[in-house]
């Protein structure tokens, strides 16, 4: 993976690690709880799961990918509030 975005939420750590070609994968806690992957330039993936982050309370995360010619954004939200994103230059495989 050669994109990457990392945060902490309510004592989880969340990861969405990207591909240089359109492929996504959701971490929580160092265990991969969904992955995509599509064979097309410019796409928007979406990988997710629930998480119990507290005593019996659950949180609906979500990993955006958004690939565009230049660039590709990589968004986590967690019950539809943004916790982190980030744009990255976009590179070639090699």
């Amino acid at each position: 993976m050669s994109y990457r975005i990392e945060t902490t939420y309510r004592g989880v750590v969340l990861l969405l690690e990207l591909g240089t070609t359109p492929s996504a994968a959701l971490t929580v806690n160092g265990i991969v709880r969904d992955r995509s992957q599509v064979d097309r330039p410019e796409v928007t993936l979406w990988v997710n799961s629930t998480v119990q982050t507290d005593y019996e309370w659950h949180e609906f995360i979500e990993g955006v990918a958004e690939y565009r010619q230049d660039t590709v954004t990589a968004r986590i939200v967690a019950n539809n509030q943004e916790l982190a994103s980030e744009t990255f230059e976009r590179r070639e495989t090699v």
